[in-house]
């Protein structure tokens, strides 16, 4: 998964970590499919679906949306009580695209 962005930012007022990626898609059907694998991946947290999914995990959240739709830019948007997390938590978010990825060629 090649991203475009990849920022970390570290509040010091809120004492949290906030990691940030974005990444082009193919299509909005591609968008639906990974909002649903990342829905059922951690169905067991609180999850929001409005017009981007948020899920609530131990201390912290993320949410998946679409950043621009003219060029079909996905955003990821980690925010955890620590850097250690922020990461763990983006890299299941990056195995979960490409197994979905690698399933749709296959």
């Amino acid at each position: 998964m090649s991203f475009n962005i990849n920022t970390e930012n570290k509040n010091n007022f809120s004492n949290k970590t906030q990691l940030i990626k974005l990444e082009s898609i193919k299509s909005i059907d591609n968008y639906n499919q990974f909002i649903n694998w990342i829905s059922s991946e951690f169905d067991l947290y609180l999850q929001e679906k409005t017009t981007f999914l948020t899920v609530y995990f131990p201390n912290g959240y993320f949410n998946i949306k679409i950043a621009d739709y003219n060029n079909l830019t996905l955003a990821i948007e980690v925010n955890a009580k620590t850097s250690i997390l922020c990461k763990k938590i983006m890299t299941k978010i990056e195995t979960l695209y490409n197994r979905m990825l690698f399933c749709k060629v296959s």
